[in-house]
């Protein structure tokens, strides 16, 4: 198995406050890039100092709109994060509207990162997604295919650091067809962890030293952490093999790449779009021939379909949490923990699925 290193930190959201000493303001969309950026901002001078979370704990990013509160605390955010528009489209508006000088960064760009596609064979019912056209080809897995573009993008900006604010207009870089849970793959989080760093030293000079001593001591503490997980994982898929299960949507594909777990398919694609009657009975009849075992559903979403058919089956169905928001109280306080609580959130629902199966 591949060793990476993990800088997943899902904390729980705070108040409103600002970063450090400066009068920065910064929102992130969801709690995996809030977390981030927090271990990045973190402060002992101002201990409440976090970035704004936007999207509420226990919501998803596919199907929320802003109330009108929540817009106007994000029109006055200095520093905006997000994934990209492939995940939290509900805020392609509101970043638009932000005020001159305002830097928005979608995180799906950031140099180094691996990229994903979809995956669009009929196991993931990508044929049955009604957002996307079927002649669409297939895009291959990169490491880093952009890293020369990146690159020089990267320069730009700190020569102009006044210039992330138009980050947003480079959407059309990144493939639609992209997966973009990025954060579920230990080196696309430390990646990010390096970017918001850059980010906000370049929007906060005075405070640039605590910016990068954090992102440094957030990736140190982590590797541990990491190191632990994968040994403990090797020598638990050693002993057994895996259940064969399936999502309710695709969204574990980062986490199943790095760790070597490979899912039997997801019933949507598209939380938002009910999957086709082709797809719902090719998965009917390979549960019935117990090619399937067990169902994974996620609190954010809709899991009604998923309990019906998993129930028609005789199956057992378990939670999983991509975006941490079920454990968010427990992960307060140091990253460690936090990558701790997602990992471990993960991986019990796989044992969970397991167990019955097991000699």
């Amino acid at each position: 198995m591949r060793k990476f290193v993990i800088a997943g930190l899902f904390l729980m959201a705070a108040s409103p406050s600002v970063a450090a000493e400066s009068g920065l303001r910064v929102s992130a969309s969801i709690l995996p890039v809030q977390a981030l950026a927090r271990a990045v901002m973190q402060d002992p001078a101002s201990p409440g100092a976090t970035p704004d979370l936007i999207l509420p704990p226990g919501a998803s990013p596919h199907s929320y709109a802003l109330k009108p509160s929540e817009a106007r605390a994000l029109a006055a955010a200095d520093v905006v994060f997000r994934v990209g528009p492939q995940l939290e489209a509900f805020l392609d508006r509101p970043l638009a509207n932000l005020a001159t000088g305002a830097i928005r960064i979608d995180l799906i760009h950031t140099p180094g990162l691996t990229l994903l596609p979809l995956r669009e064979d009929e196991d993931y019912q990508h044929h049955d997604h009604g957002d996307h056209d079927d002649d669409h080809e297939t895009h291959a897995e990169h490491e880093s295919g952009h890293d020369d573009d990146h690159a020089d993008e990267h320069e730009h900006e700190h020569e102009h650091e006044h210039e992330h604010e138009d980050e947003h207009e480079h959407d059309g870089d990144t493939p639609e067809h992209v997966d973009p849970h990025i954060w579920l793959h230990p080196g696309n989080a430390i990646a990010m962890v390096r970017r918001i760093a850059e980010v906000l030293s370049d929007a906060d000079p005075e405070h640039a030293a605590l910016y990068r001593a954090n992102a440094t001591r957030t990736i140190a503490g982590l590797q541990d952490a990491a190191t632990r997980f994968e040994a403990d994982w090797q020598a638990r898929r050693a002993a057994h093999e895996a259940v064969p299960f399936v999502v309710f949507h695709d969204s574990l594909h980062y986490f199943e790449h790095w760790s070597g777990i490979q899912s039997s398919g997801s019933i949507t694609l598209n939380p938002e779009v009910p999957p086709g009657a082709r797809h719902m009975q090719e998965l009917r009849e390979r549960m019935a021939s117990g090619k399937v075992r067990c169902v994974f559903i996620e609190p954010q979403l809709d899991g009604r379909i998923a309990r019906q058919i998993a129930q028609d089956a005789e199956l057992s169905v378990h939670v999983v949490d991509p975006l941490g928001s079920t454990n968010a109280r427990a992960t307060a306080g140091d990253g460690t923990g936090g990558f701790k609580t997602l990992v471990d959130g993960i991986r019990k629902a796989i044992d969970a699925c397991e167990a019955p199966f097991r000699d």
